[in-house]
């Protein structure tokens, strides 16, 4: 019965929709150029979006404007090298605020190697994005407070440089020759019996 094996392929996508309907993230796939034929509910539960028309890629306009040429971008190129597609971006829930999101897709092929669909996951990554972004945030404060500590100390060293004539080394001894001339010289002898008088402290 030529009807058989449609009746099969229809089984087959029932029972992926059922297995991905069941799992904890949005699944998506698309056809061997790249259009979006499928969106798990997830996509729309935490969109508040209505059943979009998908083929049209109405499904992009739940990423913020910034992320949607890239995304673009880098889908076709996945697209184009039959490579895994594998993007991060902010998607829209239905409160109005935007979530960072990995999407990640690949290609499934046929036995002579040629791409039959995409299957793709969005995964939320907000948590774990805004940790990053904010150890890069202190580590470039890090970096600005070190750069700013080496400064102050390289303008202590060249102050002292220039206030000292011997920057190596020790200054050296004052002259203690006058001084020490007038202890070392004899005193005139005092009168018979007497002892000379030391001189004050």
């Amino acid at each position: 019965d030529p009807q058989v094996p449609d009746q099969n392929k229809r089984l087959s996508v029932d029972r992926f929709h059922e297995l991905a309907e069941a799992l904890p993230q949005i699944i998506w796939t698309a056809d061997p150029g790249g259009t979006v034929d499928y969106l798990s509910q997830d996509f729309y539960q935490l969109t508040g979006l209505p059943p979009l028309d998908l083929r049209a890629g109405e499904w992009m306009q739940a990423l913020h404007p910034d992320d949607r040429e890239r995304t673009r971008a880098v889908w076709a190129a996945a697209i184009a090298g039959g490579e895994p597609y594998n993007i991060e971006y902010r998607l829209r829930h239905c409160d109005g605020t935007y979530r960072w999101v990995l999407g990640r897709a690949l290609p499934v092929r046929d036995e002579t190697g040629t791409i039959q669909r995409w299957f793709g996951t969005c995964t939320d990554i907000h948590e774990q994005k805004l940790a990053q972004e904010e150890r890069e945030v202190i580590s470039q404060e890090l970096s600005h407070r070190i750069k700013n500590i080496f400064a102050v100390v390289s303008g202590l060293i060249a102050f002292a440089a220039r206030s000292r004539p011997f920057p190596r080394g020790r200054q050296p001894a004052p002259r203690l020759g006058p001084v020490c001339s007038g202890l070392a010289s004899p005193r005139a002898p005092g009168p018979a019996g007497t002892r000379p008088v030391p001189p004050p402290p």
